[in-house]
């Protein structure tokens, strides 16, 4: 069994990614979540007030040689609607493949994106064709 020098792992992570909680100190050095609150609590690090711009909900952690710097803030994710809509705005018809490859990011539920885009007054029309699951955006026709 290999002993882990805890401490100089948080203080590494610390020190390449800035203030981080320590939920991501933890996935980000592979430790359990309660282990590295200890080691924080323990020591040599101390709470430190929240930089200018940092993110309010953070604990910032700082040691003698470690000074906190802001935490950038997480980019906001475009919804699965709007990635969808992005998709089906050539009015052509997509695959559930290929939407999902065309839209980027994490992987989505189609037919809750399709939902959410009828609320929003979008009319997208969903059938089974050639056995693939296809949508596209109707058109209103001009009167």
């Amino acid at each position: 069994m290999t002993v882990r020098d805890l401490a100089a792992e948080v203080a590494a992570y610390l020190e390449a990614h800035g203030p981080a909680r320590s939920g991501m100190v933890a996935a980000g050095i592979r430790a359990r979540r309660i282990h590295v609150i200890q080691t924080l609590h323990a020591g040599p690090f101390e709470k430190t007030s929240r930089p200018e711009g940092g993110d309010p909900r953070a604990t910032y952690w700082r040691n003698a040689t470690i000074r906190s710097r802001a935490v950038p803030r997480a980019q906001r994710r475009i919804n699965r609607a709007d990635r969808m809509l992005a998709v089906l705005r050539d009015g052509r018809k997509h695959s559930r493949e290929e939407i999902l490859a065309l839209a980027g990011g994490p992987f989505f539920l189609t037919n809750n994106a399709a939902s959410d885009l009828r609320k929003k007054g979008h009319n997208v029309r969903y059938a089974v064709e050639g056995g693939l699951h296809v949508y596209w955006l109707q058109r209103e026709e001009a009167a």
